[in-house]
């Protein structure tokens, strides 16, 4: 027999005793509940974003409004991974999130004996709501006990927990990947592994709450205070009444553009333009979002889009941002005299 060949079968064997201790140890969740809890009921706003590894160019991204239609699409095959959180405009990047109601750690090489050492050692005192068994590793899943608007702040801040937790893993002699983050895609439950067994979920403990999560890393959930306040971005918003026309021109042509040129596919990232723009131009994120507010009524637009495009906007990141960059959101570009 081959060296691959030995290799290989030891790979087997590992993993039926892997699945046998899971088995004994813990009760196996059905896939349909396990998305339930980590995504929530899918919808043509937001609905499943999956990534197909194997298939042709340009066809490897496909989505999903419901939970079963996945399955049914991934349950034969060993290349199918989801990204767990829900994004606008079905794109999984992370400035795209739009909800996030779980922490993913993914642990790599993790054999029948490290597994037996996590489980015994309770994890280190960082228990999972979920362990999913992947094949030649383990995910870690992390349930919070309410979904998380994808604020930036919250995005900063649910990184570093990310990024923690990670660390904390790897201290304990464990494979953890550093680089994942909060816009991965993992092995869906219910599809295949590399050696052809299904992927697995099981119950391990409850959901946690996202302030004592962050704690035990040594961090405070709480929104950091605002470096652009309203009494600073009036103090702005007076000089540049002073100083400044220009600028408060653009912004209020920016404003009237936006309803009378905005197509369909460049709504939300045109009010995304917008605050970028605001910002530069030092308007009070008030003013900006009763700005987008309005704009999102007259393009058809829900409220909450509105707000998280102000919201996902980093005023500090803004200002780098350049015409050419903001035209590819607007899908038009600028009147230049």
């Amino acid at each position: 027999m081959g060296k691959s060949a030995q290799q290989y079968f030891s790979n087997q064997e590992d993993s039926q005793a892997k699945s046998a201790y899971l088995q004994a140890q813990y009760a196996e969740v059905k896939p349909l509940a396990f998305y339930d809890a980590i995504l929530g009921a899918a919808d043509a706003d937001f609905p499943l974003c999956v990534a197909h590894t194997e298939s042709a160019e340009g066809h490897r991204l496909a989505n999903y409004e419901n939970v079963l239609e996945m399955l049914v699409a991934s349950g034969g095959r060993s290349d199918s991974f989801v990204y767990p959180a829900k994004y606008y405009n079905a794109y999984p990047k992370q400035k795209l999130m739009h909800e996030l109601r779980c922490l993913y750690i993914d642990l790599d090489k993790v054999n029948a004996k490290s597994l037996r050492r996590l489980c015994q050692k309770g994890f280190y005192g960082q228990r999972p709501t979920y362990l999913v068994n992947s094949g030649n590793g383990v995910h870690l899943v992390y349930v919070l006990t309410q979904p998380l608007a994808a604020y930036h702040w919250a995005k900063d801040l649910l990184r570093e927990m990310h990024s923690g937790l990670l660390r904390f893993f790897r201290k304990h002699r464990f494979a953890a990947d550093l680089g994942t983050g909060l816009s991965h895609a993992y092995r869906i439950v219910g599809s295949l592994t590399k050696l052809g067994q299904t992927c697995r979920a099981y119950r391990v403990g409850k959901c946690v709450e996202v302030g004592q999560l962050a704690a035990s890393l040594g961090l405070c959930w709480q929104r950091p205070a605002s470096k652009s306040s309203k009494s600073s971005y009036n103090y702005k918003e007076k000089q540049l009444r002073k100083g400044s026309p220009a600028r408060r021109g653009f912004y209020d042509y920016l404003v009237r553009m936006i309803e009378a040129r905005t197509q369909e596919g460049h709504r939300y990232s045109s009010l995304f333009a917008l605050a970028c723009v605001g910002h530069k131009c030092h308007r009070a994120v008030e003013s900006i979002l009763e700005d987008a507010v309005r704009l999102a009524a007259k393009l058809g637009l829900p409220k909450h889009e509105a707000e998280h495009a102000v919201a996902a906007c980093n005023p500090e990141k803004a200002q780098t941002v350049r015409a050419a960059t903001l035209e590819g959101w607007l899908g038009w570009s600028f009147d230049r005299k």
